[in-house]
C-alpha cells in the first residue's frame, strides 16, 4: 500500500513525508498539506483528531466519523473467506488474522457466515501476537482441514514454509491455504495459491484523489471490493 501511495502522490507532484509510528509525536511540529493514514495505533488516532483544518483520508472505517475513509469491508471480506471454504467442504477451519480493527472484523464476517451456513463449531481464531510457528502448529493439531491466513503482508509464504519444512505437511493436502495475493508471487508458490485481492492500487489514488481535494466540509466513505482468484491450494472435500 505505501508503494502505491507513494507512486500516486508522485504523480501528483506532491511532496512525501513517512512519519513511522515512534515518531509519530513529530506531527504536531510539522507543517502538512494532508494526511493518509495507514496506522491503527491510539496515539495515532488521538493527534490526527486533534488536527481541525486538515484534510485526513484513513485506510479503513473505524473512524468514518472523524476522516474521509477509503476501504475494503473488512467483515463482508471475511464472510466471501469463510463461504467460500464452506463451499469446497470445508467444516473445521481456522483464521490467523491481525491484531487490530481489521484482522478482528474480518475474523468475525467469517465466524457469522459459517454459524449461517450451519457449522458445528466456530472457526478457530488465532492473533498475530503470538509467534506464527505457534499458531500453524496449534492449527494442525486441531485437525483443521484449512485456514485463512489474513492480511495483505507475507505471512501466508511463512505459512506455507511451516507447514511443509517444519511440520512435513503437504498443502492441500494435509491442510488447505487461502490468502492475500501479492502480485508475481502468490501465483508461483507451490501450489500456487488461492487468493484474496486488495484493490490496493485504487485505493491508494482514491485516497490522493480526496487529500489533494482538501475537501473538510463533507466526509466521504467510499468502499470497493475484494476479489477471489482460485488457484490450487485449497483441496475440495466431499
Amino acid at each position: 500500500m505505501t508503494q502505491y501511495l507513494c507512486f500516486a502522490l508522485s504523480r501528483e507532484g506532491a511532496g512525501i513525508t513517512m512519519i513511522t509510528e515512534d515518531r509519530i509525536g513529530n506531527l504536531e511540529d510539522c507543517w502538512f498539506d494532508g494526511i493518509i493514514g495507514i496506522a491503527w495505533e491510539d496515539e495515532t488516532i488521538r493527534i490526527l483528531k486533534a488536527f481541525r483544518n486538515l484534510p485526513v483520508v484513513w485506510l479503513s472505517d473505524e473512524h468514518a466519523d472523524s476522516f474521509h475513509c477509503v476501504y475494503v469491508d473488512a467483515h463482508k471480506t471475511g464472510r466471501i473467506a469463510g463461504e467460500y471454504l464452506w463451499n469446497r467442504g470445508h467444516r473445521k477451519i481456522a483464521v490467523i488474522h491481525d491484531n487490530d480493527y481489521i484482522g478482528f472484523n474480518r475474523a468475525e464476517g467469517m465466524r457469522r457466515i459459517l454459524d449461517e451456513l450451519g457449522a458445528e463449531t466456530p472457526p478457530l481464531a488465532f492473533c498475530n501476537d503470538q509467534p506464527l510457528h505457534l499458531a500453524v502448529k496449534r492449527v494442525m493439531d486441531s485437525g483443521c482441514t484449512a485456514v485463512w491466513v489474513t492480511g495483505e503482508d507475507m505471512k501466508s509464504v511463512e505459512v506455507y514454509w511451516l507447514v511443509r519444512e517444519l511440520l512435513g505437511k503437504r498443502i492441500p493436502e494435509d491442510l488447505s491455504i487461502l490468502g492475500f495475493e501479492h502480485p508475481g508471487m502468490t501465483g508461483f508458490l507451490c501450489p500456487a495459491q488461492t487468493s484474496l485481492v486488495s484493490p490496493l492500487r485504487e485505493i491508494a489514488e482514491k485516497a490522493v484523489e480526496l487529500v489533494l481535494r482538501d475537501d473538510l466540509k463533507k466526509l466521504e466513505k467510499i468502499e470497493y471490493p475484494v476479489q477471489l482468484i482460485e488457484r490450487n491450494s485449497i483441496k475440495n472435500l466431499p
